[in-house]
């Protein structure tokens, strides 16, 4: 720990659940996953309650934010879930684990089968009877992950890692998950060939605040829309000289916050979706250790600020909490390309916020994640009226956000499976399929009994949602980069092909085109799509695209499967290349259509 200047939020509001801030970068790649780590374990041993969360639809990075940490990190997404929908799934971040129903994050740990005691964010004090989520390669002390004792906690403090650099996208950004939370932004400087320089830097983001321009669908809830950028975290910055340059630096009015030193352990390998999960790469503990020893978390609790809340979703536990001033104002929907660059930041960083009703699109009714319902504390279902969800978590599908388990939980039985060790699908009436790397490991997807059966339950309506990954293994057959080809479940027409480069990188909206089995006619859902495959149908004289291709949805922004649809759709399978929020109903709906296909015609 080391000593900062003592400015910001010095006293501790007791009318909310927790205070917060967002470490945002400069730009992509400048080390704001590492520097979260640090935060976290400052404060941790602070004495603070650290709460990890992600800015934008990433998967892999709240994924190290779990391994290390050891609870689930909260993805944050103005353009998926609104604005009033980040507020409540940050908030619920604090609930008792009986409370809330919130997963674990099954990227942390995909070896682990979800146990229904377990559902909740894994208690801070890690002991082993109550840890049985942790990382599998994390180690077993209590000491080498960001823990303190229960005793010890005097406050928690989400600690919100940023997307891109602070400023950067179009229908969403750091900023504007900083205004939509009204927190206070710490930036994320990359120090490794500059001194004061940074001090200049961080002067001119700023200042910038002044000029930038924030989502409509942000700005038309929140009444005092401004970016506030208090102090510097300084990345790869080397102890001594140069650190101390840098703090010299920093403008009047500004907080230091301290600096990561460059630890070769703090590297994270990167492939073609980004880094490594935080399961395959976990980040040394003693590494982030290291790096939080130049971090002053007491500085950073002082300057946090208290996380906005709705007015209709009072936090359990502190009912004497006021309710906010914000209310459920619609908001618009913006329709301004996202900008990307040829080599995107992972998976995380490159899309972004908010959804709403939309005040542009008046003909079409809209999920509104504002009115998305609250938990309802339902740990496990006991009515013989729930339907099964079998859910696949394993080495090839992954990308799951906690939320969305969180509400298949609330509305069904949940079970899951492990299609690449062998696991058949198990006895459910709907099955979800989410993303991943199936193309890393298509061998033992082609040698899964789950492949034939899933293919088998498919002809008899069973109602199936598979996204990206999912949908590669719905489709006949998967292409690897190397030339090799695999049989897939053969439900959806055509093939899926890997490539060098991604194929489609951006936030999308999809208009259901029927009422398919995640969506009613006329929705409008919002997600995101990042994948290196494409999709072809088959050339044979036997299937005609025009005639027997069907699309549950017409893509209104982004790619999906053919540039202007999303959602093949045969019997009840459903496969898209968007990845859906749970606040988008999506998976409202895949539950009703379970229920109907549990109770028959």
């Amino acid at each position: 720990m080391i000593e900062g200047k003592h400015i910001g939020n010095t006293t501790r509001s007791q009318n909310y659940a927790m205070d917060g801030i967002v470490l945002a970068g400069t730009a992509s790649n400048v080390g704001k996953t590492v520097a979260t780590l640090a935060v976290a374990r400052a404060l941790s041993e602070a004495g603070y309650d650290p709460i990890p969360a992600k800015a934008g639809p990433d998967y892999i990075d709240p994924s190290h934010h779990a391994a290390c940490i050891q609870r689930p990190s909260r993805t944050l997404d103005t353009w998926m879930q609104g604005v009033d929908g980040v507020r409540r799934n940050l908030q619920r971040a604090t609930r008792p684990s009986t409370e809330t129903n919130a997963d674990i994050d099954v990227n942390t740990n995909i070896n682990t089968p979800i146990n229904a005691d377990l559902v909740g964010d894994t208690p801070i004090n890690a002991d082993a009877d109550t840890t049985a989520d942790a990382d599998t390669d994390a180690d077993a002390d209590t000491d080498a992950n960001i823990r303190t004792q229960p005793e010890q906690l005097t406050h928690p403090v989400a600690v919100i890692e940023g997307m891109m650099g602070l400023y950067d996208g179009s229908v969403t950004s750091t900023a504007a998950t900083a205004v939509a939370l009204n927190l206070p932004v710490a930036l994320v400087v990359d120090a490794a060939a500059g001194m004061q320089s940074v001090g200049a830097t961080a002067l001119g983001f700023q200042q910038y605040a002044a000029h930038a321009e924030l989502p409509s669908d942000v700005t038309a809830v929140v009444d005092d829309a401004r970016v506030d950028v208090l102090g510097v975290i300084a990345a790869r910055a080397h102890p001594g000289i140069h650190a101390d340059g840098i703090e010299g630096s920093i403008p009047d009015g500004m907080e230091w916050f301290g600096y990561i030193p460059p630890i070769s352990d703090l590297e994270i390998p990167d492939r073609h979706l980004g880094l490594h999960m935080g399961s395959e790469r976990p980040i040394p503990t003693d590494a982030v250790a290291e790096a939080a020893e130049t971090v002053d978390g007491e500085a950073i609790a002082r300057a946090a600020r208290p996380v906005a809340r709705n007015s209709d979703h009072p936090v359990q536990g502190t009912a004497d909490h006021p309710t906010h001033s914000h209310t459920d104002t619609p908001e618009c929907h913006t329709d301004t390309p996202e900008c990307h660059t040829d080599t995107p930041e992972r998976h995380a960083d490159t899309s972004a916020h908010h959804t709403d009703t939309s005040a542009h699109h008046t003909d079409l009714p809209t999920r509104s994640p504002s009115r998305f319902p609250a938990a309802s504390n339902k740990t496990t279902p006991t009515s013989p009226e729930d339907p099964t969800i079998a859910v696949a978590i394993d080495e090839a599908f992954r990308f799951i956000y906690p939320a969305t388990m969180e509400r298949l939980r609330e509305l069904a039985t949940v079970t899951t499976f492990a299609p690449t060790a062998g696991d058949d699908l198990p006895d459910c009436d709907g099955l979800y399929l989410p993303g991943g790397y199936p193309e890393l490991h298509a061998a033992e997807l082609e040698d899964s009994p789950a492949r034939s059966t899933i293919a088998e339950r498919a002809a008899d309506d069973l109602p199936i949602l598979g996204e990206c990954g999912g949908l590669m293994a719905l489709v006949e057959t998967l292409t690897t980069t190397e030339g090799e080809t695999y049989r897939m479940a053969g439900i959806l027409p055509g093939r899926v092909t890997m490539c060098d480069r991604y194929q489609a990188l951006d936030h999308v909206e999809l208009v259901a085109s029927d009422d398919a089995v995640t969506a009613s006619t006329g929705e409008r859902h919002r997600g995101h799509e990042f994948h290196y495959s494409t999709h072809t149908f088959p050339t044979n004289d036997t299937f005609d695209v025009a005639a027997d291709a069907r699309f549950a949805f017409k893509v209104t922004r982004g790619h999906g499967i053919d540039g202007d649809h999303d959602g093949l759709h045969v019997h009840k399978t459903v496969g898209t290349y968007a990845h859906r929020h749970a606040a988008s109903g999506a998976f409202d709906h895949l539950v009703e259509a379970a229920r109907r296909y549990a109770t028959g015609p």
